[in-house]
């Protein structure tokens, strides 16, 4: 079930520019310093960053330092609406609320935590996709920028 709602990876290299139909992806930068680049707005990020792109928007990741770690967390819009209504029709725009960003960084580590297959459960399967959700709620209210399905714009958060 959660393997059709999320993708965790975590990566240290460029990524071309694409996009991703269904996915919103947030990334946290672990260590190391990126570039992150959504209309050719850059925003440089280092450790301790989060960054958000939505779905259906072309962005690219550049500049990665040699020693550049970060989690890529997306997750699949469309499959969230039975948790969170309406969820696939926002766009997110992530402002200063720190409070909110460390939330979002403990949910993100307990999850990467949660992954690991040697110790996997339905619990952890449940663990992880409530962590996404409190995630998705805490954008949705703290940083939801439109709901509007033409948005076209990214940023650091």
């Amino acid at each position: 079930m959660i393997e059709n709602m999320i993708n965790v990876s975590i990566c240290g290299r460029d990524k071309p520019i694409h996009w991703h139909n269904d996915n919103m992806n947030l990334y946290f930068v672990l260590r190391g310093t990126m570039t992150g680049i959504v209309n050719n707005s850059p925003a440089n990020l280092e450790s301790g960053d989060l960054w958000v792109t939505n779905r259906e928007v072309p962005f690219y990741i550049e500049n990665c330092s040699d020693d550049c770690i970060y989690v890529q967390l997306g997750m699949n819009m469309q499959a969230f609406n039975k948790y969170i209504p309406n969820i696939w029709t926002v766009y997110f725009k992530c402002g200063s609320e720190e409070k909110l960003k460390d939330e979002i960084r403990a949910q993100i580590y307990k999850i990467v935590t949660l992954m690991d297959k040697s110790r996997w459960s339905i619990q952890n399967e449940n663990e992880i996709l409530y962590a996404c959700i409190d995630i998705l709620n805490n954008l949705k209210f703290g940083f939801a920028m439109i709901s509007n399905k033409t948005a076209n714009e990214q940023w650091q958060v």
